[in-house]
């Protein structure tokens, strides 16, 4: 878990990690692709690697926040 601040919104908003990903796919392997560190082998020149996070709070409509914006099925 990580708090970091937004530009876009200007409020801090916390992020989970969510696994490694390396650009183009396959160019990198992961040995602990789920752990927050994890050693890394480049098996292709210019390949990067990127940390995935998944933000909450995030939706810039008010309406997604409000009590009973949950759709409902009967």
């Amino acid at each position: 878990m990580q708090d970091i601040q937004l530009q876009q919104t200007g409020r801090t908003h916390r992020f989970y990690f969510q696994g490694w990903s390396a650009s183009p796919q396959g160019s990198a392997e992961f040995q602990y692709p789920d752990s927050l560190e994890t050693p890394v082998v480049f098996k292709q020149e210019g390949a990067t690697v990127q940390a995935n996070l998944k933000g909450t709070q995030l939706s810039n409509n008010s309406n997604a926040y409000s009590k009973g914006s949950q759709r409902k099925f009967v």
